[in-house]
């Protein structure tokens, strides 16, 4: 339960910070390491540059703000996939994005996932998400508003996701 109220605070917390910042300037919060950081601001210049993903989708989206919560939902499947030796969206359990996003009592009006294997840096796997059509209109989605992202070795997984 105090894990929970801890994600609430961190919830609210970013809304009151980000909630009247500028569409056009990328946003970095104080409480991210340095890959966080890393990984967020490439997420949102791309975003921001109106981001073109080779199927013909070209647009510009808003800023997205760090969510712990999502970064704890995308580290439970990491683990998952890390520590069961497979690599898919759906779980060892069969779960989906929005199964362990209820699992962490996320709430969601919109939820997305990208994975990636094999990559060693926040460069190589942007380069690999923003190559593939798919994984690139997942990032460049206007209906998303927060991200959390992990890396387990060499498997990352992103969830972006819009709360209710």
């Amino acid at each position: 339960m105090v894990l929970k109220n801890y994600y609430l605070i961190i919830l609210l917390v970013s809304s009151v910070l980000f909630g009247n910042c500028s569409s056009d300037e990328v946003v970095i919060s104080d409480n991210l390491d340095p890959i966080e950081e890393d990984l967020l601001r490439t997420i949102n210049e791309f975003r921001l540059a109106g981001g073109n993903c080779g199927s013909g989708l070209s647009q510009n989206a808003g800023n997205l703000s760090w969510n712990f919560l999502l970064e704890e939902i995308a580290r439970s499947h990491a683990n998952d996939m890390n520590s069961n030796n497979f690599f898919g969206h759906e779980g060892s359990n069969g779960s989906t994005v929005g199964n362990r996003a209820a699992d962490f009592d996320y709430a969601f009006s919109t939820i997305g996932e990208n994975i990636a294997n094999g990559f060693t840096t926040v460069e190589s796997v942007m380069d690999g998400w923003i190559n593939s059509s798919s994984h690139c209109e997942l990032l460049v989605n206007d209906n998303f508003t927060e991200v959390g992202v992990v890396r387990v070795n060499d498997i990352w997984v992103m969830v972006l996701a819009a709360p209710l």
